[in-house]
């Protein structure tokens, strides 16, 4: 009863089917987007390069340890992949394509 539409990211919906299905149940997909990367993990820039490659390691080898495992798990993730630029290509297309798109008055 709040909105009539809106976009919400997969990981999300999936989530929320399964954990709380009463919530999705009210809901009809009328359209998928192409798939694209999940949100990064992002860092200050200003953190020592030491700590950074600590992080890093412990977020890509987070699946191999069960209280990782286990924290993933209720994230409805399997691991951190280390990412590449060009799963966001499509991101970049949308934000071209619309962008191309005249605003109505």
């Amino acid at each position: 009863g709040l909105v009539d539409g809106a976009a919400i990211d997969s990981l999300i919906y999936d989530y929320l089917a399964q954990t709380r299905p009463e919530i999705t149940a009210k809901t009809k997909i009328i359209d998928r987007s192409d798939p694209f990367g999940i949100p990064p993990v992002v860092i200050r820039p200003d953190l020592p390069q030491q700590l950074r490659e600590r992080l890093k390691k412990e977020f890509l080898q987070m699946h191999n340890n069960p209280e990782g495992a286990e924290i993933l798990a209720g994230m409805r993730l399997k691991r951190f992949e280390e990412g590449n630029d060009l799963d966001y290509d499509s991101v970049r297309q949308m934000r071209k394509t619309v962008s191309n798109i005249p605003a109505e008055e």
